[in-house]
C-alpha cells in the first residue's frame, strides 16, 4: 500500500541521512583543530562559518519548500550537492580552500534535517502511525556511525571519513525514488503539504516565538555541543578524537530508549509543548551539570546521560509541537526556518566563544550557555496552539495525539 510504502522510504531516508551527518557534524570542530596548517583565527572563521551557512541554507531553501513533489525534489538535488562537498574535506588544509568548502557543505547538510523530518512528521500524521517509528532510524543510525567513528577514525583519517559519510549521503538520491506521490495530491484535494503563502505563514506569531526559541535555545546548545568536544580533548580530559564517539553511543542510546517510551509520556503530559519544556529543562541541567561537577568521568556520564533523555523527548516532540503551533501546513517550511535561525545565533556565539572561555574558563563559560537557554525556554509559555483550518482538519492526527 502507498501510506506503508512512504513511511518505509522515510525510514530509509532518515537511516541514510543521520548516518552520513555522523561523519560530519561531531567532528569537524574536531576536524579543524587538529589542521596543524590553520592559526586560531582561521579555525575560529571556520567554526563560526558552518552555523551562518547552516543558516543561509535552511532560509534559501524554504522558500521552494512549497509542496511535496518540490520537497522530493529538493531531496535528489541536495543529497548529490552535498555528497560532492562533503567529499572535498581532507584534499588539503589551505584556509582558502576549506573555507568554501565549508561553507558549501555546511549550507547543504542543515536543511535536510528540516525538510526530511517535516515530511516524515506529515506522512506518519496522515497515515495515522507515531512519527517516533520513523525518527528513531536517524538515532540508530547515529549509534552505528559513532560506533564506527570509535573504532576507525584514528585509523583511516578524516579524508577517508568524510568521504564514506559522503556516500551515504549520496545514497539518498536513488532511495527517494521510491517515495510514491499521495493519492490526495493526485486526486487535487488538500493535504499537508499544499502551498502555502510567505504572508499567511509569517502573520502567524507562533512562528516568530518558534524563531527566537530555536535561536537562544538549540542555538546556545549547539554552542555547547560544538565546545565539549574541545572540552573533553583538550580542556580537561585528553582524550582522542575517535575516543569522543564512544559518549556519542551513550547519549543515542539513551536517547533511543525515551523515544521508544513517548506514548507513555504523551498520555501523562497531555501536549507536546509540555514535554518539550521537559526536554529542555534535562538539556539545560547537561550544561550546569558541565560546570559543577569536577571529576571528569563522572561529569562524561551524567552530561551525555541527560543530554540521551532531554533529545529523547526533543526530537519528536519539536516537529510534533511544531504542527501543534503552526499548523500541519506550515510544518515543513517552519522546521526548516526554525532550524536555520538555531545556527545563525550559535554562528555568532562561536564567533566569541574561544576568546570567552580562554579568558574566564570553561566552567563560566557553561553557566553563561545556561543563562541563555533559560530565556529559551521562557519563550515557549508565550506560544499557543494553532486554531486549525478546515483543511487541516481533513488529515487524521497521528497516533500520539490521538492517545
Amino acid at each position: 500500500m502507498e501510506s506503508k510504502r512512504n513511511t518505509h522510504v522515510y525510514r530509509f531516508l532518515t537511516f541514510a541521512l543521520y548516518f552520513g551527518d555522523t561523519f560530519f557534524t561531531p567532528f569537524f570542530s574536531l576536524y579543524f583543530a587538529s589542521c596543524a596548517g590553520l592559526n586560531e583565527l582561521e579555525k575560529s572563521i571556520l567554526l563560526a562559518s558552518v552555523p551562518f551557512a547552516f543558516f543561509f541554507g535552511n532560509l534559501l531553501y524554504s522558500f521552494f519548500e512549497t509542496s511535496w513533489k518540490n520537497n522530493v525534489f529538493l531531496i535528489r538535488l541536495i543529497s548529490v550537492l552535498e555528497a560532492i562537498f562533503l567529499g572535498c574535506f581532507g584534499i588539503t588544509q589551505n584556509f582558502w580552500f576549506l573555507l568554501p568548502i565549508t561553507i558549501l557543505t555546511a549550507m547543504h547538510n542543515s536543511c535536510f534535517f528540516g525538510l526530511v523530518d517535516g515530511m516524515g512528521a506529515n506522512s506518519a500524521k496522515r497515515h495515522n502511525i507515531p512519527f517516533s517509528t520513523i525518527r528513531i532510524v536517524g538515532s540508530f543510525a547515529y549509534i552505528c556511525g559513532s560506533l564506527f567513528g570509535y573504532f576507525f577514525l584514528d585509523k583511516i583519517g578524516y579524508k577517508t571519513f568524510f568521504n564514506i559519510g559522503a556516500l551515504f549521503i549520496l545514497a539518498m538520491l536513488p532511495i527517494s525514488f521510491f517515495l510514491v506521490r499521495p493519492k490526495e495530491e493526485k486526486q487535487g484535494q488538500v493535504i499537508p503539504e499544499e502551498k502555502i503563502s510567505n504572508k499567511e505563514f509569517f502573520s502567524n506569531r507562533n512562528v516568530w516565538f518558534l524563531l527566537i526559541f530555536s535561536a537562544l535555545f538549540y542555538g546556545a546548545l549547539n554552542n555547547f555541543n560544538y565546545i565539549l568536544p574541545i572540552y573533553m580533548t583538550g580542556g580537561g580530559g585528553g582524550l582522542s578524537d575517535g575516543e569522543t564517539a564512544i559518549w556519542t553511543v551513550v547519549r543515542v542510546a539513551v536517547e533511543m530508549v525515551i523515544m521508544l517510551m513517548l506514548p507513555l509520556f504523551l498520555k501523562l503530559f497531555k501536549t507536546q509543548k509540555r514535554i518539550l519544556v521537559l526536554s529542555c529543562c534535562i538539556q539545560l541541567c547537561a550544561v550546569l551539570a558541565s560546570a559543577l561537577i569536577t571529576n571528569f568521568t563522572a561529569l562524561l556520564w551524567v552530561v551525555f546521560i541527560l543530554r540521551g533523555i532531554g533529545y529523547g523527548f526533543g526530537l519528536v516532540s519539536l516537529v510534533l509541537f511544531t504542527q501543534e503551533i503552526v499548523g500541519i501546513k506550515a510544518c515543513s517550511k517552519a522546521c526548516s526556518l526554525a532550524t536555520g535561525a538555531t545556527y545563525v545565533f550559535c554562528g555568532i556565539i562561536n564567533l566569541v566563544s574561544s576568546s570567552i572561555y580562554n579568558a574566564i574558563g570553561f566552567t563560566n563559560y557553561f553557566f553563561i550557555l545556561g543563562g541563555l537557554l533559560l530565556a529559551g525556554i521562557i519563550t515557549l509559555f508565550f506560544t499557543h496552539a494553532y486554531k486549525k483550518k478546515a483543511e487541516d482538519d481533513k488529515s487524521p492526527a497521528n497516533l500520539e495525539q490521538n492517545k
